[in-house]
């Protein structure tokens, strides 16, 4: 398994895993590789790689997702969440970044 950097705080950060995050084409990518994802699905991953290990509600996530001011049903988050996993297990069949804390919300962390 290879080794990984540790950032402030000993945390791993992204750019030390291969997750890179490009603001400007709204595009994430693992390894240089595309995960194809959404304005919406890479605001939410941008959100939970902000501060790795921190658990965020869903409408902590919604908030930051849809600035907007629209109405979405809080489960739209688990939807969104639903789909940026399999767009990783695309690429990482063996990771799982992004974590359900049951009953509280989501957390990113690279184990």
């Amino acid at each position: 398994m290879p080794r990984h950097r540790r950032g402030k705080r000993g945390e791993v950060t992204p750019q030390q895993t291969g997750l890179v995050l490009d603001d400007a084409g709204y595009k994430a990518t693992i390894g240089g590789k595309d995960l194809g994802l959404t304005a919406v699905e890479y605001q939410l991953l941008k959100v939970l790689v902000s501060q790795p290990g921190r658990i965020y509600s869903r409408d902590q996530l919604m908030d930051a997702m849809y600035r907007d001011e629209r109405v979405v049903s809080d489960r739209t988050v688990d939807s969104h969440v639903k789909k940026i996993r399999k767009k990783i297990s695309d690429v990482l069949p063996e990771r799982e970044i992004i974590h359900s804390v049951y009953g509280v919300g989501y957390k990113y962390e690279w184990t």
